[in-house]
């Protein structure tokens, strides 16, 4: 009996072993068959975003296309303009609000509203100023300016037409002694550093106090930019080297004896070699929309007339 059972054992022994084995290796293959299938997913997902990406650049690309074609269709239906700008001709607009209009040293007006506009090509510009006081009495002025720039050099010629030279202000009378209009010259140097400017007037009504004679006013400036923590300063010196031009002109002064009326010499700079200015502007520009908007503080000094003057004001320029 014994021998009987040992044989059984022996017998089943290595068919169990066998199943045993045969049911790992079943085992086995569902793993790698769930791996395989995992990394065929994976692909597959991966071909679609691929394919999801590259027709997204080709819509991209196309309508990049459409919007080149679109703005050349609109570049071509433009007006004239355009096409003299691109030869060259350029053209700017501002105007200046000031509490004071300080020219030369010479406080001329309070509150003022000062426009100008210009063209420019290749040089050549042709520019227009003007200064206007609130008050219906105020200083008004009008210049026109023929300028031509070449590198750092700069010359120019002025028609400067001011209220109050002549009794009916009128702007179409020509008179060198009568007349309210003056005629200047202008030569220059300018560079990133610095900036020397000589101007003398030629002809109008430029004269020395009572003499026939010409004065020839001549006035010379010396201007430094500078930058400091983002705000743009500029300091400024300016003189005549002679007696300029004047006019008597009768003011009202307190005495002892009560107010009375003086006659008084006006030099347009000077009744010599003088320093009739000395001031320092700090600018800081701001933006809004499509306008800059650069707003100024001044301190402006006369030496020769012992007079100071602090002004604000701000400019408008469209882009």
């Amino acid at each position: 009996m014994k021998k009987t059972l040992m044989a059984l054992v022996a017998l089943l022994l290595p068919l169990s072993l066998s199943a045993q084995l045969i049911s790992v290796q079943q085992g086995t293959g569902r793993v790698e068959t769930k791996k395989e299938s995992k990394k065929n997913k994976e692909k597959k997902e991966n071909e679609v975003n691929k394919e999801i990406k590259e027709t997204k650049e080709i819509k991209v690309k196309e309508i990049k296309v459409k919007e080149i074609k679109v703005n050349e269709e609109v570049k071509d239906a433009e007006p004239s303009t355009t096409v003299q700008e691109n030869k060259g001709i350029e053209a700017s607009v501002k105007a200046d609000l000031v509490s004071h209009y300080i020219w030369r040293g010479q406080d001329l007006a309070g509150f003022s509203i000062q426009p100008s506009a210009s063209l420019s090509w290749r040089g050549l510009s042709l520019t227009a100023e003007g200064s206007a006081g609130l008050q219906k009495d105020d200083y008004y002025e009008m210049d026109l300016t023929l300028g031509y720039k070449l590198g750092p050099v700069n010359i120019g010629v002025t028609d400067m037409w001011c209220s109050g030279l002549d009794a009916e202000d009128r702007y179409l009378y020509y008179n060198s002694k009568l007349g309210a209009h003056k005629f200047e010259g202008n030569l220059g140097v300018s560079c990133k550093y610095f900036s020397l400017q000589g101007y003398c007037m030629f002809w109008g009504n430029d004269y020395k106090i009572d003499s026939d004679r010409r004065a020839y006013s001549t006035y010379i400036e010396l201007s430094v930019p500078f930058r400091i923590s983002g705000i743009d300063f500029e300091a400024k010196v300016g003189g005549t080297p002679m007696e300029s031009g004047g006019w008597w002109e009768t003011r009202t002064r307190q005495t002892e004896l009560g107010e009375r009326e003086v006659n008084t010499k006006v030099y347009e700079y000077g009744e010599g070699p003088s320093c009739c200015l000395a001031s320092l502007r700090a600018t800081k520009d701001l933006h809004f929309k499509d306008v800059s908007l650069p707003v100024f503080a001044e301190i402006s000094v006369n030496p020769y007339m012992s007079k100071a003057t602090m002004l604000f004001g701000i400019s408008i320029i469209p882009w």
